[in-house]
């Protein structure tokens, strides 16, 4: 706080006048000259106990410094020196020598930057905080606490974080424990506010990973017993693409409403039943949708092999996923033993699929627990991600090709609605309760539902064309074949869900070990 005080009385806010369209700025009435190479500051290592209105004058003394250098050289007796200022403002020599030398003329804009920071009293951005060993003592019970409510899987807001600091902090009776102070502190010990990612009604973790070593050692002893190749433990799994994304956009601050053109309608989408392989192989990829018109992609010319299939809902139904074990599966597995790895979805473990699959011997399966699949699926782990990024490419291309058109038909509807405004209105409306006959009042309301349906219609020339289903099938294929490519990246996610790594147990500490799959290791 004294340090606030002490900045607030030295600065004059009237004085830091900052041209932010003309070169070279000023700051203080200090003209700040304009050099090429303007590198990150350090203001730990920058002397930063100075206050601001001291290290303003030290730069007016430079300015005076450079020009006396520049017109008497080395003529000392008739030029200002280090130790003259360094004698003047109170400091150390090597203190002036840092900034005329380090500072000053290779940071032309550090006194814009370090008077904002005062200004938004960033003073933990200048300063390290010192904390007694007995409060740095206290403060970790509460992350230690935190930790375990997480743990849990417990929600903790900026509210239980201040009560329980206000019980195990007691060394300094004075504290507020205002927003401020969570907020430091949180920032001291790497904390910040989450969002959910996961949701569950199961809170035992102890049970939870109960369920995750049985799973795996299932796993491991069909692997033991028939020792499948790599081509041969099969993944599948279904993920919904979205005819439009949503993503952010710069907009001015505090605005209410933030309008964005939408490119599809909401909300519609189509399935993919994804298959792939521990060895990294992709197999024809399933796509579902919930209009017939899908089943005429089979005549379009494409690089990935895609099965199109009608559902009424869009998602893959029992006989959909019959269809998969019979036109995907057999003629890949033929008569060899294989693996298959799914999650628990309804059309998954169906009576019909059952039934089915009971006719061939040489098909094992492998349930993965429900809620356990962003751990134990492959596709969850590492696929889904990327074929969903590569989709997002193709859909910003998509709309930055169409901008053209789409600022045409803004600026005709522009126009439109000005030449609107420009016709004379009416006087007045006629409101059914002035007319008295009954059937002048009906016609009247007939007239009120026919000019809203006439404003429903759709104006074509003022709205932007929807994508199309062919279009979204030509980003699948594209997506799928690049997916083709990154077959490392599948093999790792096969090993983390502990489907495929060594069994003598050299490779044990890579199940779920989500660090392996970002570096670049080879095997």
């Amino acid at each position: 706080m004294n340090k606030k005080k002490e900045f607030l009385e030295d600065s004059d806010s009237s004085v830091m006048e900052i041209e932010y369209n003309k070169h070279p700025q000023r700051v203080g009435g200090v003209e700040l000259e304009e050099t090429k190479e303007q590198p990150e500051l350090n203001f730990k290592k920058a002397k930063s106990r100075l206050t601001f209105s001291q290290i303003v004058f030290l730069y007016q003394r430079y300015v005076t410094y450079t020009e006396e250098l520049k017109e008497h050289g080395t003529k000392y007796s008739q030029r200002t020196t280090l130790s003259d200022v360094a004698e003047e403002m109170s400091l150390k020599k090597s203190t002036v020598h840092y900034y005329f030398s380090k500072v000053f003329p290779k940071s032309p804009y550090y006194l814009s930057r370090l008077f904002f920071l005062y200004k938004k009293r960033s003073l933990s951005a200048l300063r390290v905080i010192q904390l007694s060993p007995e409060l740095r003592h206290q403060e970790r019970k509460v992350v230690d606490w935190i930790l375990r409510m997480r743990q849990a899987g417990l929600v903790v807001t900026y509210n239980d974080i201040r009560d329980q600091a206000k019980e195990l902090i007691t060394c300094k009776p004075n504290l507020l424990f205002s927003d401020k102070w969570v907020k430091n502190f949180m920032r001291r010990h790497d904390l910040s506010l989450r969002k959910s990612t996961h949701r569950t009604v199961k809170n035992n973790m102890i049970v939870i990973q109960a369920r995750i070593d049985t799973y795996l050692k299932n796993v491991e002893t069909f692997r033991k017993k028939w020792n499948y190749s790599d081509d041969m433990i099969i993944n599948f799994d279904e993920t919904a693409v979205f005819f439009d994304f949503e993503v952010n956009t710069v907009d001015k601050k505090g605005k209410k409403f933030v309008r964005t053109l939408q490119v599809g309608k909401q909300k519609q989408r189509l399935t993919c039943g994804i298959t792939v392989c521990a060895s990294g192989d992709v197999l024809p990829c399933l796509v579902v949708y919930n209009q017939k018109s899908i089943l005429n992609c089979a005549d379009m010319d494409l690089g990935h092999d895609l099965r199109f299939f009608y559902t009424k809902s869009g998602w893959v139904k029992e006989d959909t996923f019959i269809y998969w074990l019979k036109n995907i599966i057999l003629p890949y597995v033929k008569r060899k033993r294989a693996l298959l790895v799914f999650d628990t979805y309804s059309a998954h473990i169906s009576k019909q699929f059952q039934k089915e699959i009971l006719k061939y011997d040489n098909l094992d399966i492998a349930l993965i627990p429900g809620g356990l699949t962003h751990l134990l699926q492959p596709l969850d782990v590492s696929f889904n991600h990327s074929f969903k990024t590569e989709l997002h490419k193709m859909w910003k291309s998509y709309l930055s090709s169409q901008k053209e058109q789409i600022m045409e038909s803004y600026n005709e509807a522009r126009g439109a609605l000005e030449e609107s405004k420009s016709e004379i209105p009416p006087k007045g409306l006629i409101q059914s309760n002035d007319i008295k006959n009954s059937r002048l009042r009906r016609l009247l309301k007939k007239g009120f539902f026919e000019e809203a349906r006439k404003k429903n219609v759709k104006d074509n020339s003022t709205t932007f064309k929807l994508v199309k289903v062919d279009k979204v099938v030509e980003w699948i294929d594209q997506a799928m074949q690049k997916m083709r490519q990154k077959r490392r990246l599948i093999r790792k996610s096969f090993k983390i869900c502990g489907l495929n790594h060594n069994l003598n147990g050299d490779e044990d500490h890579l199940v779920h070990n989500f660090d392996y799959l970002k570096n670049k290791i080879e095997y």
